[in-house]
Formats: structure tokens, sequence, C-alpha cells
């Protein structure tokens, strides 16, 4: 189905009008803005218009009103690249939507920040949905906010379903330690002759530019292959690869990825059947898969999770996946090897979906895995499902990428939160409503409580102290909620995973969880031990606020956060993103980078103060362009572990072993010999045996699988000032010292 039949906006490519463009109007704000005609961005695509503005408060746009549908989908593209003039404060891309009834009342409006610096042209993409009663729509690409220009063409503005990605937040899988890989590779061959330079850059970026090599396909010699793992991106010759019993030798002890029609070539050669690829291709809506089963390659994902895999052409607005056609042959092929179905479609018609779109075929010491990897060589945009592209793949390659990390699709909407909180506490009972509240249908929930059964032995209950994380009902800070809900999830998930640490933590406190569509007051913590507001930061950093006064825990944030974030993350993912601190909307700044963006611990009165007695911490997540769900696996991850930090290292706990081998913890010097004890997955305390150095200090301690580190009252422990802060307090408004 084309767009084109279904796209409201007209004269979308600016090709038609000789002064001006047809069907749009030009706007402009300050006497420093102006247009013209430029050359298509890309080859193929018509005119682009070129809006140039000289001051900051100067903005120019082209506007066009249409015809709605009331509470419809709608995905915006545009084609869109931009420049700063010297160092001057560059413009910003804007998209702005008034919506009006059939009395032609305003009923409704939109606005959302696009891309400031892009070197190349990129894909601008975002959804929004109309509102009931809607009937027409003035839709607004503005360049706005300083000094330089910006080029947009291809302006689309297509009416689709809602979203088909979905996320399963209370789903338990299984730790990604249940699925070990097979092997962890260390270098990479790439075979093909038109390999895209985006997938060479990911890999070289995850691996090191040393230990990558690429391999054009008509000089691929398997047997002489010495890399751990091998890409076969393209369709080599027949002679390369003969036949299907070569790849297995190749694969029996590394992992080789194949693409679809290589694998449909030698499997319907060994099944002496008919074995092929079918390209889908859709203009409506995006094309996605669905998990169909769990191993090593779906780690970070639960069972049927849905979410975006294509190749996306920006010339014509397609997106393209290569998958393998259901054939009687390719069901008995699979079945007598021994493969596993890992991905299917998921497409707009019931022909065009549950075709297999990622096969694994175990090996001794490796694995054959089907992979379209053809993504790679998308259309540049600011939709980030290439990640998840990179995340599979890298999962196949054996990768250490995430813990806790799970994909989700964010529900920021009042019904759809309060459906999900809901059924969270129906579905892990220890978890209640304050005040015994009946479960909410929509709006703001009441807070969530989680505490250990009172036992007053005929005397009056003792109340705990309380822990107190706050989070906001806003889209912008979806990350703080996903992250809060699978944090209660991780505590609370039952054998044979359960969290050894949570009796320790319910005999000393109790946790409560709210979650507001008001920015959290400092009154509202006056009366907990321990107050976490959790948020979503305007730039690509993680920081940790906390306020400008020696209090003993600050002092340990301050020094040990830090160095707990560097010994507990292995690896990570390799995600595009921007550098670390900076806009997310800069595309110019964006990267392939291994790890999660960095952590600051900052003192800051304005941005965190003190309540009442207890302590109090602000977090800001690190912010993502597209804040779609793309991202969430890494968010996640990173908001489960903060909380779990931020909490230990105020009541014992400080580090967690969820790798499949044994881990070595170094204590920090406030752990005085007797007061550390490792708790093991069935939560039974153990005295482990730690290493000292050379100056008496406690050293590293030995972690098994699932055991954790557990540390018996801290709070009374004497805590060293870090190196570089004041005797008096923290620095306030600088990054606090992580130490040695």
């Amino acid at each position: 189905m084309s767009d084109r039949n279904n796209d409201p906006i007209r004269n979308g490519g600016f090709s038609e009008g000789r002064d001006a463009p047809r069907a749009w109007t030009w706007s402009e704000e300050g006497a420093q803005a102006s247009w013209r005609f430029a050359e298509g961005l890309i080859e193929g695509a018509g005119r682009s218009i070129r809006i140039e503005t000289n001051s900051p408060g100067a903005s120019g746009s082209f506007a066009q009103r249409f015809r709605c549908r009331s509470g419809q989908w709608y995905r915006f593209e545009a084609l869109v690249g931009a420049r700063q003039v010297d160092d001057r404060p560059g413009g910003r891309f804007e998209l702005r939507i008034e919506q009006r009834n059939l009395r032609g009342q305003a009923i409704g409006s939109l606005r959302r920040l696009g891309p400031c610096r892009c070197p190349a042209p990129v894909v601008w993409r975002e959804y929004w949905l109309s509102e009931e009663g809607a009937r027409t729509a003035e839709l607004g690409v503005y360049w706005a906010g300083g000094s330089g220009a910006g080029c947009v063409g291809l302006v689309r503005c297509v009416p689709v379903g809602e979203s088909e990605a979905a996320g399963h937040p209370l789903a338990i899988p299984p730790p990604p330690t249940a699925y070990p890989p097979p092997l962890a590779a260390e270098s990479v061959e790439v075979v093909g002759d038109d390999v895209p330079e985006m997938l060479v850059e990911a890999l070289r970026a995850c691996f090191g530019a040393g230990t990558v090599t690429q391999v054009p396909a008509t000089t691929c010699d398997p047997a002489s292959v010495s890399a751990d793992a091998v890409i076969i991106y393209q369709n080599p010759p027949a002679k390369t690869v003969p036949s299907w019993n070569t790849l297995l030798r190749l694969a029996a002890s590394k992992v080789v990825v194949v693409c679809p029609p290589l694998f449909a070539r030698l499997a319907g050669r060994a099944a002496k059947g008919r074995i092929a690829v079918r390209t889908l291709r859709q203009w409506d809506d995006p094309l996605f898969v669905k998990v169909r089963d769990a191993n090593f390659v779906t780690r970070g994902f639960a069972l049927l999770d849905v979410f975006p895999y294509a190749r996306f052409r920006a010339a014509t607005g397609a997106f393209e996946l290569r998958c393998l056609k259901r054939t009687r042959a390719l069901k008995d092929f699979v079945s007598k090897e021994g493969i596993l179905t890992a991905l299917v479609s998921e497409a707009a018609t019931d022909a065009t979906t549950d075709l297999p779109v990622c096969l694994v075929r175990p090996t001794d010491a490796g694995a054959v895995v089907v992979l379209d990897l053809s993504a790679f060589d998308s259309s540049p945009c600011t939709e980030d499902a290439l990640n998840l592209v990179s995340f599979v793949l890298l999962n196949a390659l054996g990768q250490r990428q995430v813990t806790v990390g799970q994909f989700v699709r964010p529900q920021m909407k009042s019904p759809a939160l309060a459906r999900e909180i809901r059924d969270l506490v129906e579905r892990f009972p220890p978890l209640r409503f304050e005040g015994d509240h009946p479960a909410p249908s929509a709006g703001e929930p009441p807070p969530l409580v989680l505490e250990a059964p009172a036992r007053s032995y005929g005397l009056a209950p003792t109340e705990k102290p309380t822990i107190l994380i706050r989070t906001r009902l806003d889209e912008a800070d979806w990350a703080g909620c996903c992250g809060a809900m699978l944090w209660l999830k991780q505590l609370l998930r039952p054998p044979p995973w359960p969290a050894p640490h949570l009796a320790a933590w319910l005999s000393e406190y109790r946790f409560v969880w709210t979650v507001a569509r008001a920015e959290p007051s400092r009154q509202d913590a006056t009366s907990a031990a321990l107050a976490i507001d959790l948020s979503t930061g305007p730039d690509h950093v993680c920081r940790v606020f906390v306020p400008d006064q020696p209090r003993p825990y600050y002092l340990r944030l301050a020094r040990h956060l830090p160095l707990l974030d560097r010994q507990m993350r292995r690896g990570g993912p390799t995600v595009f993103c921007p550098a670390d601190g900076a806009d997310p909307a800069d595309r110019a700044a964006y990267r392939w980078t291994k790890g999660l963006p960095g952590l600051e611990v900052v003192a800051d009165p304005a941005a965190c103060g003190a309540s009442g007695t207890g302590d109090h911490v602000r977090v800001r997540l690190p912010r993502y362009f597209d804040d779609s769900g793309t991202n969430s696996i890494w968010q996640t991850e990173r908001a489960v572990l903060l909380l779990e930090w931020l909490i230990g290292l105020h009541h014992g706990l400080l580090a967690v072993n969820r790798e499949s081998d044994p881990r070595a913890v170094r204590l920090p010097e406030f752990v005085r010999d007797g007061e550390h004890v490792v708790l093991t997955v069935d939560g039974v305390p153990r005295r482990p045996a730690a290493s000292a150095d050379g100056n008496g200090r406690l050293g590293a301690v030995r972690l098994e699988p699932g055991e954790c580190l557990f540390v018996r009252s801290p709070a009374a422990a004497p805590i060293p000032r870090p190196a570089g802060l004041r005797p008096s307090h923290l620095p306030a408004g600088r990054r606090a010292s992580p130490g040695p």
C-alpha cells in the first residue's frame, strides 16, 4: 500500500510551485529569517527548502493545513539537514501541530523539538495522536532559535495504526546468565563486498578496531578464518561456502552469522526442497519482529516482545525486512537440524506475519545464526531502532550487554500506566496500595508499599524507616517509572532466581513508590529515611544530585558510587548515541559507543535539598532523542542498578553478581573486618575471606553467580572524605571525585 494514497500532505517534496512551494504557507518571527529553494537532500528526493536565521530570536516556518481523523495515530517524517554558523548558538527544527474541531475551535496543540546539527541528511520521525473531535490540523515545520540554516524535504504525515511494538514489563524472563552464549567472541571477520559502514563502525566500537577485519566475498576462505566470529553479510559465490556441512564445520568452534539468502541456498540444497527468501515491504507502518524463543540471542527481551526491526529507504518511504518463506521444506529442515526460531516477522497482514527472521543452530562449541542485517544500510533516522538490531547481533556474538535491563514500550498514558501498576500489585502479593486503596483505573495511582508483615508479639508495632522512590507521570520521564517498576519486579522475583537481599532489606525498612504528575517537593519527603527522585535529565549523561551537606551518606555516594559503577558494569551495550553530556538532538555528536553513559555525583543545593532528618538524592537519567522505547533496555538497566546501589550504600547492599562466572568485588575502605557478609542465592549468609592490601585495608571478595555482598550497619561506619572535596562539605555544583 503506497503512502501517497493516504498521506494528507500535499506537495511534500516541494516540487510544485515556481516562486513558492504550492500548498505551503511561509511565516517568520524576527527580521532575520529567510528561505530559498535548494537541491534535494538525497538523490531522487526532488527539491528541498532551505531556511536561514541569523539571530537567537529569529524563526521561519512552512505550514500546511489538512483534514485529519479524530483519534488517529500519524507518523510524521521529514528529510532534514542542519548546520550552524561559526561557533554561535545554532538553530534547531521544531514540529508544531495545531488541531481544530468542526467549529474551527482549537482543541489541542503539539510541539516536538527536532534535530539541531545534521552533517548528513537524516530522517526525522515523530508519532502523534490526534485529539478526539479533531477535524483539521495545521502542521508547521520550524527552524528556530539561533544562527544557521536548516534544509527540509520529503515531508510526510502518514496515518498509521497504533504502534505494534509491545513490551512485557511484568514478565519475569530468566536473567541473561540462564542463557550463556556458546562463546564470547573477541575478534570478528566480516565477509562481503558492500558491507555498510555503520555495521563495521558498530563492531569496531564493541571489539576494537584491530580485531575487526573485512574480507571480500569472492576471496573468503572458510578454512583460513582465525577470528572467533564470522559475519557473512552477503551471499558469497558457491565455491566459497559450497554446502550446509561446510558451514557447520566453520561454526564448530565459532559463531557464524549468515544472511538469509545464503541460508536459503545451503539449506535448500541440503533439504532437496524449496527454501526461499521473501522481502517484506510496507509503506504505511514500520515492520516489527516478535520474540518466539528465549535463548542467548534474545537476552534482554521477554517472550512475545515486539520491537522495530527493518531497513528504511528515505527516497521511497518503504520499510523492508528479509524473511524466510514458510515452506514444507523449511519446516522439515528446521526440525531435522534442531534449529531454533528466535524471531519472526510482525507485519500488517497474516500472510506477512510469523515468517522466520532469526534462526539459531547450536553446534559443539559455537552456533550458526541466520539474521538479516540489512537494517545497517538504512537511511539515517532519528528513530533508534538500529540500536536494537545491533543489540541482537552482539547478543549472538556473546557480548555482555545488560544484566537486569529489559525491553519495554513506554505506557505513560494514565489508563495504561494505571493498568500496569494494578497488575504489578496483583502479581506480587507483598505489594499493596497505601491505605488499602482500590486499584485505580486512571489518573495518579496511590502510593505502592512494600514491607514485611508486622510481628508485634503483643506489643505496639514499631514503624520502620521509609525509603521513598518518587517518579513522574510524564511522557518525558517514562524511564524513571519503568525503572522503578522493573526494580520492584527484580526485588520480588520468585525462585529459582530470587533476590537474596530482600529479607535483609525488609527487616529494616519499608519501601514506598509514588507516581505523580507534579514535580516532587521537598516537604513530601520529610518523614523518609531516604528519598530518591528518579527522572530524565536534559542531556546524555547520568547525574546523581546530593545536597551541599557533609552527611556520611552523601560523602559515601560521592566516593563509592562511581567505583561501584565501574566495577559492576563490565562490557555494556554498543549504542549509536551522542557523546556524554551532549544534546541528544545534536546528530553531529552521535557515534557508536560501548557502555552506558557516564555517571556523575554532583553536590548542588539548587537541584537537591535535604528532606527533614533523612537523606535525599535526585537522579537524572540520560536522555535519548528517540523516547519510543528503542533504548529502553539500557535505560532500565541504568535505573534498576542505580536504585540498587543508592539504597545499598544507605543500607548494606553493595553488589549482586548476575554474571555466569565468579566476580571479585573490591570492598570500600569504610567496611571493617567482620562487618561484611555474602548472601547466597537462597539468602543464607556466609562469612567470606577478603584479601588485604599492604596497608591492612580489606581488598576484594569473591562472589559466586547469584550471590550478593552485604555490609552490616554501613550508616555507623566512619566515612573518609573523598579526595578533592573541601573539609566542611561537598563542592556545590561540581562533579564529585570518584576517588582512587
